[in-house]
């Protein structure tokens, strides 16, 4: 895969049999990526191919030209965090709260399951486990959805914890909210968003829909 716009020297990045010449001024902006991936001529990267498609996708674009699973847009939050890229975390988010507020769906036991138990180490409560708890808590809260939602906490224990202390502990302000809602009401524009010190507005806050999705 060739990507020719005129923004300097490429690098070789090899995925499987997959080759991508990416410019490097890009793989440096806003990101450590030859921090987590060192460079020896080729830089080889352990990751899916869909995965690092859609993240070369956004790299160039800035959004997804094709959109991605859930499966694939939830690795590729992880991925964010392995190169400490928090804007790619941010679009990611807001692509994952769209995906379930307009296909509306409810998480799966897969989803959450790589989510708390399958994902590589990051630290404990980060924002995407908050975002499934609080997903979880309004499908059974507000979706009536508590079947599902209990066949997830016993399938899935290392959810359950996490669950708990979002009920009674400082998340009470957005419990009975839809957390798939990004927008002026309440202020609620990038609840699930990393901001880095100094620079809490630099996010490219939007919404994702006009109408109410209650």
């Amino acid at each position: 895969m060739d990507l020719t716009q005129p923004t300097g020297n490429t690098v070789t990045v090899n995925i499987d049999d997959e080759s991508y010449h990416i410019h490097e001024n890009l793989l440096m902006k806003d990101m450590d990526f030859f921090g987590t991936f060192q460079a020896h001529g080729s830089i080889f990267v352990d990751e899916e191919p869909d995965v690092f498609d859609a993240f070369v996708q956004w790299l160039y674009a800035r959004h997804f030209i094709k959109n991605p699973s859930i499966e694939v847009a939830l690795k590729l939050w992880t991925f964010g965090h392995r190169i400490s890229c928090h804007k790619l975390q941010n679009c990611v988010m807001d692509y994952i709260q769209d995906y379930y507020l307009f296909n509306r769906e409810c998480m799966e036991v897969a989803e959450v399951k790589y989510i708390f138990r399958e994902a590589p180490a990051l630290r404990s409560e980060n924002v995407l486990q908050i975002f499934c708890v609080a997903q979880l808590h309004y499908q059974a809260t507000q979706d009536m959805e508590y079947a599902s939602v209990r066949d997830i906490l016993l399938e899935v224990t290392a959810v359950v914890g996490s669950y708990l202390r979002f009920e009674c502990d400082n998340l009470s302000d957005i419990v009975d909210c839809n957390p798939k809602y990004r927008g002026p009401r309440e202020g609620r524009w990038c609840t699930f968003h990393i901001h880095d010190p100094g620079n809490e507005k630099d996010c490219a806050m939007k919404p994702n829909d006009d109408d109410d999705p209650s």
